[in-house]
C-alpha cells in the first residue's frame, strides 16, 4: 500500500478571480436558505397580527408559496381571540366592532383545498343581525387575502435578500469558507 499526501491551495473569497467568484457564488446559492429560514418573518406577523387585530396563527403550521401569489395556508386556522378588534381593523369602525362584542357578528376562519397540495385560508363572518340590517360594507376574507399578500410579499423579500449576491458574500466571509482556485468550495477535511 501506498500513502500519497497531496498538498492543495486554498483561497478566500475576495482572493479568486472574478470568474472563480461567480463559480463561487453560484455553488453556494442556498448557503442562507435553511429549512426554517422564513421562520423570523413568520413570528414577526404572527405577533404583529395578534397586537393589531386580535388574531393569531402558529407559524410552524403555516404552508406557503412565494412562486404562486394566492397560496397561504394555516394548517390550524387562525384563532380569533379578540373578534371586537378584528372588525374594527377591517372595517374601521368602532360600530362593528360592538356588534362582533355583543356577538351579532362572529368571525372565523376556513380552510380551503385545491388539490396538489394547495390551499388557502378564508375568513368569514356569521351575521347574526336582523334581516332588515344592510350588508356589511366591508369583505372580511378580501380583507385577510390582502393581509397574506402583504406577509407573501414580506417573505419573498426575505428570500431575495438571503439569495442575493451580497447576503450570500456575507456569509462566506462570516464562516470564512476557502475555495480552490477554479471558485469551487474546499472541503478539506483536516486529519
Amino acid at each position: 500500500m501506498k500513502e500519497r499526501t497531496e498538498t492543495l491551495r486554498t483561497y478566500q473569497f475576495e482572493e479568486l478571480s472574478g470568474e472563480a467568484q461567480d463559480k463561487a457564488l453560484e455553488e453556494m446559492y442556498d448557503a442562507n436558505i435553511w429549512h426554517d429560514w422564513h421562520e423570523i418573518v413568520l413570528d414577526e406577523a404572527a405577533q404583529d397580527w395578534r397586537e393589531k387585530y386580535g388574531i393569531t396563527f402558529n407559524p410552524g403550521k403555516t404552508y406557503f408559496d412565494i412562486d404562486r401569489d394566492n397560496y397561504l395556508y394555516f394548517h390550524d386556522g387562525l384563532e380569533i381571540e379578540d373578534s371586537a378588534k378584528l372588525l374594527r381593523a377591517i372595517s374601521g369602525n368602532a360600530g362593528y366592532g360592538l356588534a362582533a362584542h355583543n356577538g351579532l357578528l362572529e368571525p372565523y376562519s376556513e380552510n380551503t383545498h385545491y388539490g396538489g397540495g394547495r390551499a388557502r385560508t378564508h375568513l368569514r363572518l356569521q351575521d347574526n343581525r336582523d334581516s332588515t340590517t344592510r350588508d356589511l360594507p366591508f369583505d372580511a376574507d378580501e380583507w385577510l387575502y390582502d393581509l397574506t399578500q402583504e406577509l407573501l410579499s414580506r417573505l419573498s423579500k426575505e428570500y431575495d435578500y438571503l439569495t442575493s449576491r451580497e447576503a450570500i458574500i456575507e456569509t462566506i466571509e462570516a464562516n470564512e469558507y476557502e475555495f480552490y482556485e477554479d471558485g469551487s468550495r474546499s472541503r478539506c477535511i483536516i486529519a
